[in-house]
């Protein structure tokens, strides 16, 4: 296929962190009304560790395996050839460190297809707490794959707080940081539209991910699935499980379950989620942090910005919008609740223990009582 594609790809690479669950979740139950409006949504990959709705995983998955990139989308473009095609995947951009070829991939896409690369981008402050409050939910379960330097950045991340991993950027938030070398990296070339949209509510149409994506399509929302974004753990639940990272690497399943229902449980909007506490994890930081952070990458990402799009910055304001907005300094969780938590936790390893401890003594006792009988044998 050598002769210029007329259908537009648009193959949305992420980042994690912003909205893309939702926005799949959209894609996939509108395929027949994006179908009529000239897009097609492919099927999802069909896996039980994969998100249901994401299509993108397999085209990912291939690339990671050595395929050529421009072989894969001759193949989307000979089975729909009548249509806009869509691929959403956030995990393109996650692959830096330990599969650099696939940016490369991406960069060496021929001229000759209409391919448009949606980047939706979070304030760099703001991704990093969403980052290690991902990571210590998850605590030393992994990720979903088995691969070395993604696991042991999963381990350290777990063990630190929020605020000792702000402090150090450089050795806990590496997937941040390789973001913004993507960017750059993908703004070199003059072979595909790279699209990066800012992921902060005042800026994107209609205040959220859907109809902002749509209108990158040029279309209307008109279907019938609405943005719902997802609840958030608060910090005090975040900072919850940290603690339970700290003393226990490997707590037993059935007392986490008890553990969060006894603190967490709560019914939203007619849905049984998690809650405790009312500091998001962003609120919880000082602004001196917050400023910190967000002035050490401001500059190198307007720059990038400006290179892609033409416009001087990437968010109106650069800081969150909670920044020298008056809140209440966050004082962390009393320690009479991490202490029923802990004994909720543990219950069972203290069982144990206790029991082991028993044993012992009655040990000890029934050779005091041989020794003392054999003492009284002449």
């Amino acid at each position: 296929m050598n002769s210029i594609v007329k259908n537009k790809i648009y193959l949305h690479i992420g980042t994690a962190k912003t909205g893309t669950t939702s926005l799949q979740k959209y894609l996939y139950e509108n395929r027949d009304n994006l179908k009529s409006n000239g897009f097609v949504y492919p099927e999802p990959y069909t896996d039980p560790n994969v998100g249901q709705c994401k299509n993108g995983f397999k085209f990912l998955t291939r690339l990671i395996n050595g395929d050529d990139i421009n072989h894969i989308l001759d193949e989307y473009i000979e089975k729909y050839p009548s249509h806009n095609i869509i691929i959403s995947e956030e995990a393109f951009l996650d692959m830096y460190i330990i599969q650099p070829h696939v940016i490369n991939q991406l960069l060496n896409i021929k001229k000759k297809y209409n391919v448009n690369l949606i980047v939706y981008y979070r304030r760099i402050i703001e991704f990093m707490v969403a980052y290690w409050g991902q990571k210590t939910k998850e605590g030393f379960k992994g990720s979903q794959v088995n691969i070395p330097n993604i696991e042991n950045n999963n381990f350290l991340m777990a063990k630190v707080s929020l605020e000792e991993s702000l402090e150090n950027v450089y050795q806990y938030h590496k997937p941040a940081l390789n973001i913004i070398k993507q960017l750059e990296m993908l703004s070199e070339s003059n072979n595909i539209k790279l699209i990066v949209r800012p992921y902060c509510k005042k800026q994107m149409i209609k205040k959220n991910i859907i109809d902002d994506f749509c209108n990158i399509l040029g279309i209307e929302n008109i279907y019938k699935s609405k943005f719902k974004e997802n609840m958030s753990f608060t910090r005090e639940m975040t900072d919850i499980l940290y603690f339970r990272n700290k003393i226990y690497e490997k707590v037993n399943q059935d007392c986490e379950d008890e553990a969060k229902k006894k603190f967490f449980q709560i019914d939203y909007k007619g849905e049984t989620n998690y809650f405790f506490g009312n500091t998001s994890l962003i609120e919880s930081i000082s602004d001196n942090l917050i400023k910190e952070v967000t002035d050490k990458f401001s500059v190198k990402e307007n720059n990038i910005y400006k290179k892609i799009t033409g416009y001087e910055k990437i968010f109106d304001t650069p800081y969150p919008e909670c920044y020298e907005n008056n809140r209440d300094k966050y004082h962390g969780v009393n320690y009479k609740i991490r202490i029923i938590f802990y004994i909720i936790l543990l219950r069972k390893k203290a069982k144990y223990l206790f029991l082991f401890l028993r044993r012992r003594l009655q040990l000890r006792t029934k050779i005091k009582i041989i020794i003392k009988k054999i003492s009284r044998i002449k």
